[in-house]
């Protein structure tokens, strides 16, 4: 009679310090696109876009006239750079009708694709401009950047509980405007006493220079490590970078909002005396009462900026303010001092740097003590009540620090942070690894182009994980790039309950938090209603909830809430243009590898064999990559089958959703191994959450041997047509049947290739709650055959 085991409970998670044969029941060496959660395996949710406009980045550039008309329209220097690739779309649209023009790369001037009858031109260059023709009249002009997100970042309110939202790319920063749904520009200058009308701006940094925030005296302080020297605190031009700046919202004060570039003198009065500034930072940190700039960089001037990266730099107690600018600005408080960043006059500004040479990289609070991470080291900055030199450095430990500036994130008993050596947390006393379970992971993070720059992390609050984004030359499954890669393209997430940690495959640029002002509406609803998953009245779809955000390389930002429990994704990136004969799609930075699975929808103007006669709604495999382009594999349709042919000429709008592949693989069981003998698997029992038409498979493989599974079959999720009663039960059992014998098995839960091309299949929740596994000792543990 057949032994059986049960794993059930499952709290290991993803686990590597030892081999597949040594781990726990638990415990999985590939646990990819999938987590455990409160005991049980679950396929990662799906995200979805914010608010309207595709939950794109955007800003509304202006109006058509009564005959569909617009521009030629200047776009701030920088808008569009002078390459090759595409970036740029536009939206038409007076709320009935929309028309789309997209780049689709080229050589200045480019003739923009068309969905309807207008027309528009692109002429990049520095500025560059926007001519449209023959569209739809008088309607709104809305220019969509496609720039990677650099920053999704909050600024507190005069109200309790709502707080705006300010998201940044490369060039510009954009409001949330919750009363549309839709971003809207921000980079004007503060102007007294005219709404909206100072001076308009654009950022200068680079695609690995994130943005950081803090919220003191009403304002929203902003730096994104770049040197910048102002002639005007209201004026800003391109060769003058970028600096401090901070920011009224317009959520704050609807009649006076915008930017204020901040130079103060750190040498005598600013204006006066002073002869070197504060010319910008890494990080921004207000702390009894003064506001602490980190790793700073001053300078006369622009050309002599120069960078501190041990320093620590305060302001006076009382106000970080030199001047009362902007006059009449609603929450600027605490008037203005001149002298407020002096070091030179006793009881002022002051600073002092670390005796180190390492760089300062990162700092957080916990409660009072504020820690600060150094490369391999970690720091308390300690405040002394002595007015005349009120802070001091003191080092916790010498070998343990981080090397990414936005992956450090407070909790309570502990600030975490992505380091040299691994992922560690301090608690002010001793400095510890976290991530014992997966030791050589933060060994596989690519440190080219600024690799270390982009991981970037935050915490879930409500479904109590952790998530750090980070770039990775190959997956856990084995795609890869055939490019250089860029921008993250994995996502570590780790269960600060239970200590256990998993991976997804997201392309992500940053994440922050989001408050939804009101209840989900269906308008805002972007996916079929077959593939939402989520309750109507859950907790992710309800105002005033902090809903996890992320934030992509072409402008997309989403919710990312594993709570959401959504099928699929909702789109994240657009197609610029396609060779039809050969099936490339040109996606500037796409992020993707080989053998990864898209879902394309809204193509325009290219039609297909298929019996639905287009390439949408159509599940594809990708075989080939470069930085800018997707090849798609030939595929056999209709009945008979035949080869599949695109035709026709591309005109816009495509849409491409990435499908993630979940991959488990368990650990390598035999029960009776202490006894010397090898182990028959008659079949296995899976306790599965039930779903309307999912399924997934499962491989079995013997010994040693992970790469030619013994058997597949195929799992439902669904109830089987002779169980009736099973369609009323929430969860339901699937026996899996398979007939081998080695020293060990091993499990791999998957989607085929099959399975990933059917959308419903795809895009269906799986939830593993246990395991039962019924075997036999099958004689003496020999060799493998």
């Amino acid at each position: 009679m057949s032994e059986n085991f049960a794993i059930v409970n499952l709290r290991g998670g993803l686990q590597r310090d030892v081999t597949p044969f040594l781990l726990n029941n638990d415990a999985f060496p590939i646990m990819q696109n999938a987590y455990l959660f409160r005991g049980r395996i679950q396929k990662r949710s799906g995200f979805s876009t914010i608010g309207k406009g595709q939950g794109r980045l955007r800003w509304q550039i202006g109006t058509t006239d009564g005959s569909g008309n617009f521009g030629p329209y200047a776009l701030p220097d920088g808008a569009v750079e002078d390459i090759p690739t595409a970036i740029v779309e536009i939206e038409i649209t007076d709320g009935t009708d929309t028309e789309y023009f997209t780049d689709p790369g080229g050589a200045s001037p480019v003739a923009m694709l068309a969905t309807a009858s207008g027309s528009a031109s692109l002429t990049r260059g520095f500025p560059a401009s926007i001519t449209i023709t023959g569209s739809i009249a008088s309607a709104a002009v809305w220019y969509y950047p496609g720039l990677p997100v650099m920053g999704l970042r909050t600024q507190e309110t005069e109200s309790i509980n709502d707080e705006s939202l300010i998201g940044f790319d490369t060039k510009y920063s954009y409001l949330y405007i919750e009363g549309s749904g839709n971003f809207g520009a921000a980079n004007t200058m503060v102007d007294n006493g005219t709404a909206g009308a100072g001076n308009i701006f654009i950022w200068t940094a680079s695609d690995s220079d994130l943005f950081w925030t803090a919220n003191y005296y009403d304002v929203m302080w902003t730096t994104n490590n770049t040197a910048g020297y102002h002639a005007a605190v209201d004026v800003s031009l391109v060769a003058e970078g970028d600096g401090i700046r901070w920011y009224v919202s317009e959520n704050l004060n609807p009649t006076n909002f915008g930017w204020s570039n901040f130079n103060p003198g750190v040498n005598g009065s600013t204006g006066v005396a002073a002869t070197e500034f504060l010319l910008g930072g890494l990080i921004i940190l207000p702390y009894k009462d003064r506001l602490i700039v980190f790793n700073t960089l001053e300078g006369s001037s622009l050309a002599t900026s120069t960078r501190y990266p041990q320093r620590a730099r305060w302001c006076q107690n009382g106000t970080p303010f030199y001047s009362n600018l902007p006059t009449n600005a609603s929450g600027v408080a605490g008037g203005g001092d001149s002298l407020a960043w002096s070091s030179v006059e006793v009881g002022k500004g002051g600073y002092f740097d670390a005796p180190t040479n390492e760089q300062i990289v990162g700092a957080e609070f916990i409660k009072d003590t504020l820690i600060v991470y150094f490369e391999r080291s970690t720091w308390q900055f300690v405040y002394t009540g002595n007015e005349s030199f009120p802070f001091v450095w003191q080092k916790i430990n010498t070998e343990l620090g981080t090397e990414s500036t936005f992956s450090v994130i407070p909790f309570d008993k502990g600030v975490f942070g992505v380091g040299n050596y691994g992922v560690i947390t301090t608690d002010s006393v001793n400095v510890v690894r976290i991530d014992e379970k997966i030791p050589d992971e933060v060994f596989k993070f690519q440190n080219l182009n600024n690799g270390v720059k982009r991981v970037f992390g935050i915490r879930d609050y409500s479904a109590q994980l952790v998530y750090w984004t980070y770039p990775i030359k190959v997956n856990l499954t084995g795609a890869a790039t055939t490019y250089d890669l860029k921008f993250p393209n994995q996502v570590l997430v780790y269960s600060y309950l239970d200590g256990t940690w998993a991976q997804f495959d997201d392309d992500f640029t940053c994440f922050g938090y989001w408050q939804k002002f009101s209840d989900i509406t269906w308008e805002e609803v972007k996916k079929p209603w077959q593939s939402l998953n989520a309750s109507w009245n859950s907790e992710v779809n309800s105002a005033k909830n902090y809903d996890v955000i992320a934030g992509n390389q072409r402008g997309y930002v989403v919710i990312y809430s594993q709570l959401d429990n959504e099928g699929i994704n909702d789109v994240s990136l657009p197609i610029a243009a396609i060779d039809v004969s050969n099936k490339i799609l040109t996606v500037t930075n796409h992020n993707l590898v080989i053998n990864d699975f898209i879902y394309l929808t809204g193509i325009e103007g290219v039609t297909s064999n298929r019996d639905s006669t287009t390439p949408n709604n159509v599940v594809y495999k990708i075989i080939n990559v470069t930085v800018d382009t997707l090849t798609l594999e030939l595929q056999q349709v209709n009945d008979p089958p035949v080869d599949e042919v695109w035709s026709g000429t591309y005109t816009g709008l495509g849409r491409i959703t990435v499908l993630p592949v979940i991959y488990i693989q368990t650990k390598q069981y035999n029960p009776f191994f202490s006894q010397g003998k090898s182990v028959r698997v008659n079949y296995c029992d899976l306790y599965l959450n039930r779903t309307s038409s999912g399924e997934f498979t499962a491989q079995f493989y013997t010994n040693s041997n992970n790469s030619i599974p013994l058997e597949s079959v195929t799992v439902n999720t669904y109830p089987e047509s002779q169980t009736p009663f099973s369609g009323a039960q929430a969860q339901i059992f699937h026996r899996a049947f398979t007939n081998s014998f080695g020293a060990f098995f091993q499990n791999v839960f998957t989607l085929s290739d099959d399975q990933m091309r059917d959308i419903s299949i795809a895009t269906e929740q799986i939830t593993i709650q246990g395991l039962i596994y019924y075997v036999d000792p099958a004689g003496r543990i020999t060799y493998d055959l």
